[in-house]
């Protein structure tokens, strides 16, 4: 990256978007301490990442992949992953939050029920509300969606943006993607063009719109 300058505010969600390669999911694992910076600083309220220790410094995201990694298991056991020491009630409540505890509720035997190894049995929207459901687990203060809907078709993807416009205020939201779904309301939009940045307003009525 190079001059790349990016001021995301608690409780927005900012939209990055741009090409294959331009380095969406890098900054991503920038943010995340997984590269070190070579110049420039990354601040996270107000601290340099660089001094915060890898725990803590991971403590603050949640992050929805592309791939939802699931394991053969009862669907319980695969979102308290994310904090083994959530109590059932909140395991429940994330669940609410991501619209799928309906879903599990369904299933023959709830949370109890077991899944194939990588989701066998769900749907890839299943798969990716269970994963918001596990990153909220967390408490983040800052929530990743790194590619999470291009794996869906539009309706799904569509619904999937609805439940994550509804997360804005509880925690800062980043969303990575090529397109940003019309369902979705971002408060900016961050483009990637050749590893330098260009910041445009953007909210749900200008989405609308069309402009």
């Amino acid at each position: 990256f190079r001059n790349f300058d990016l001021t995301i505010e608690p409780g927005k969600c900012v939209a990055l978007m741009g090409p294959s390669g331009s380095g969406k999911s890098t900054l991503a694992k920038l943010l995340q301490g997984f590269y070190a910076a070579s110049d420039g600083a990354i601040l996270l309220d107000g601290h340099d990442i660089n001094y915060l220790p890898a725990n803590e410094l991971r403590s603050y995201f949640g992050v929805v992949p592309q791939d939802t990694e699931l394991f053969s298991g009862s669907i319980y056991d695969n979102l308290v992953v994310a904090n083994p020491l959530a109590a059932f009630e909140q395991v429940v409540e994330a669940c609410k939050v991501a619209e799928i505890h309906a879903t599990i509720e369904r299933l023959p035997q709830g949370y109890q029920t077991a899944i194939g190894e990588h989701g066998v049995g769900l749907s890839g929207g299943q798969k990716q509300r269970i994963a918001i459901a596990r990153a909220l687990l967390k408490r983040p203060k800052l929530l990743i969606f790194d590619e999470a809907t291009s794996g869906l078709d539009r309706d799904t993807a569509e619904a999937f943006a609805r439940t994550v416009s509804r997360l804005r205020g509880s925690a800062t939201v980043l969303f990575i993607a090529h397109h940003v779904p019309e369902s979705l309301a971002v408060d900016r939009v961050a483009r990637l063009e050749g590893r330098t940045t260009r910041v445009d307003r953007y909210n749900t009525q200008q989405q609308k719109s069309g402009t």
